[in-house]
Order: C-alpha cells, then sequence, then structure tokens
C-alpha cells in the first residue's frame, strides 16, 4: 500500500491509497488564505475597543495564543511605526497606527500583505468617520465599540474571497507605498524580551488616572442642588460685603461675607471632584465636607436654621455621591 498526492487545482489536493486491489481517491480541499481575526485597540494603553466575534471553532481555538501575542503588542503600539509586522508561528499579524488608534489583522503567513493593508485602510476610514477623538478617549470598558464588528465582518469576508474584491484598482497605489516604505518587520521576541516588556499599565500610569463614567440620575440631581447652594452662598457672600464695615457700626462684620465666599468655593470644589477623577478623591471630598460644616457654624447667627440643614444636607449628598461615582477597577472580559 503506498499513497500519493496531487495537486489538481487551487486549494484542492487529489490524493491517492492504493492497496492490492483498490484505490481510494480522496479531494482534500486546502485552507484557504485568509485574515482570521481583526481587533481595534487605543493606541496609548493598548485598550480593546472592538474586535472580530464571528470566529468559528476551528479557528477559534487556533489563534487563541495568537490573541494573547496581540495583546501584548496592543500596549506597545504607541512606541513602534506607524505600519508593522509582527511574525507569529504560523501567523502574521500586519497593524497600523493613525490618530492614536491601532488597527490589527491576524493572517495566515501567506496571505497577501498588500491585501491585508488595504483591509486595515479600509476599516479604518470607516471607523474614524463613526467614531471621533473624544469619544475614543472617553471610553473606560473594553469593547465600547463592539457594535463596530459587524462592520469588520463584512469586510473581513469581502477581503477572504479575494475574487469578489472591487477595490483592486486601488491596491496599485497601496502597493507602491509598501514598496517605498515598507511596513517596520518586528519578532515575538521584540514586545516579549526582558528589557523591552511592558506590564499591564494601571489606570494611574496612563493620562494620571481614568474617566469617571457617566453620572446617574441622583448624582445629577446632587450636581443641580450644589450648583444652586454655590450661587446663593456666592449671593450672600458679595450682598454681606458690601454691606459690610470693619467697625461693625453700619453693617456686620466683613468675615462673614469671606465665609460664604468661602463656602462658595468650596462648593465649586465639590463639583469638581465628582465630574473629575483626580488622586485622593475621596479624601478631598471628606475633607471639603468638614469645612462646609465649619463655615456653617461660623456664620450661624447670619443664618437661620432651615439654611444650615438644607445646605449641609447637599453638602453630605454630593460627598456621598462622589465617594460611590468611582472608576471601574476591573474592567471585564467580553471573551471576544
Amino acid at each position: 500500500m503506498f499513497i500519493q498526492s496531487v495537486k489538481v487545482t487551487y486549494g484542492e489536493v487529489l490524493c491517492f491509497i492504493i492497496t492490492w486491489d483498490v484505490t481510494l481517491v480522496i479531494i482534500c480541499p486546502k485552507r484557504k488564505k485568509m485574515i482570521l481575526f481583526a481587533m481595534i485597540v487605543r493606541a496609548h494603553d493598548g485598550l480593546a475597543l472592538t474586535a472580530s466575534t464571528d470566529l468559528g471553532g476551528q479557528i477559534h481555538r487556533e489563534v487563541q495564543e495568537a490573541r494573547r501575542h496581540m495583546k501584548t503588542l496592543a500596549r506597545q503600539v504607541g512606541r513602534l511605526d506607524d505600519k508593522c509586522s509582527l511574525k507569529l508561528n504560523p501567523h502574521v499579524v500586519h497593524f497600523i497606527t493613525s490618530l492614536s488608534v491601532s488597527f490589527m489583522a491576524l493572517c495566515d503567513p501567506s496571505y497577501p500583505p498588500v491585501l491585508a493593508f488595504s483591509f486595515l485602510d479600509e476599516i479604518q476610514k470607516e471607523f474614524i468617520t463613526i467614531y471621533d477623538a473624544r469619544q475614543i478617549s472617553n471610553c473606560v470598558r473594553p469593547y465600547s465599540f463592539i457594535e463596530f464588528d459587524s462592520y469588520i465582518q463584512k469586510t473581513r469576508q469581502r477581503y477572504n474571497n479575494p475574487r469578489s474584491l472591487t477595490t483592486r484598482l486601488n491596491l496599485s497605489n497601496l502597493s507602491t507605498e509598501i514598496q517605498l516604505r515598507p511596513p517596520q518587520q518586528i519578532e515575538l521576541c521584540d514586545i516579549t524580551s526582558n528589557h523591552q516588556r511592558v506590564t499591564p499599565l494601571s489606570p494611574s500610569s496612563v493620562g494620571g488616572v481614568p474617566p469617571l463614567p457617566s453620572l446617574p440620575l441622583y448624582g445629577i440631581i446632587s450636581l443641580v442642588l450644589s450648583v444652586v447652594c454655590v450661587l446663593f452662598n456666592l449671593y450672600r457672600g458679595v450682598m454681606a460685603l458690601s454691606e459690610s464695615s470693619i467697625e461693625e457700626i453700619d453693617g456686620t462684620n466683613p468675615s462673614y461675607g469671606f465665609a460664604f465666599l468661602l463656602e462658595a468655593c468650596i462648593g465649586a470644589s465639590q463639583v469638581y471632584l465628582l465630574l473629575w477623577n483626580r488622586k485622593k478623591r475621596l479624601e478631598l471630598a471628606g475633607i471639603l465636607f468638614l469645612f462646609v460644616i465649619l463655615c456653617n457654624v461660623y456664620v450661624k447667627d447670619v443664618r437661620d436654621l432651615w439654611q444650615k440643614l438644607f445646605l449641609v444636607s447637599v453638602a453630605s449628598f454630593i460627598t456621598f455621591v462622589t465617594s460611590v461615582h468611582q472608576p471601574q477597577t476591573k474592567l471585564p472580559n467580553y471573551n471576544v
């Protein structure tokens, strides 16, 4: 018995298994050259914005290890050229970076690079048309733009069937550009070696601190009430200073006016801490609430009980909202 295989057409192999009196002929389809997986990440911290989700079972198992390397690569694209190729055995990752966003494609090693970069260029143009820089920079959770996968899927299907592509005429310019300025070729050791290894970036190491999520309804209510208190204290402070005198004969002590203005500044600071994340934010919120109490104790002679209760209650409310309105520390895994 012997086995012989002959390639008869592109993508097919004709196998003969010959025994004493039986010849078994099997036509084995050859695996297509294809783009296996695509991912879009934020360049400065590697946060995944969207990725392919339509992987079949066999492809999903094959690309698991490569996807782990792509996540490592994503944290370092900011220091690489804007057009690179990473060799992974047995795959290759092509990626481009533009406007602080990196577009990656995991391909079979025999897939034409010019088609891979044309695919990346096409999804890049569509992505930056739909999402602006503010939306991208404000992302906290991974895969915030997962709905873009539908476009990636359709485009990937077209590029995995080159005969159906309608962009052949545009490939000549891209091919010339690649020849004149070829992509940087990097190896796996370049992103995993000890002297270049980059540990996962903590939120505080990228841009100082992560942004806060949107305010819930009760947070908006506390914000509105605090702004009202700030304007009220500002008005009381200006009026108290305009009617006061040092001798306290013609008016009240000017220190009350300064106390009102100080409380207005404290209220504005509370609003600031509610809307923007800063280091030691909770500690500062507690200190500001303590100063609100002290200011109300100081001006107790010129402020009635209901005003003091309202102002202290609003200050405690916004302090509570600030304490619970925190950036998400553990990002969810969307398994894509």
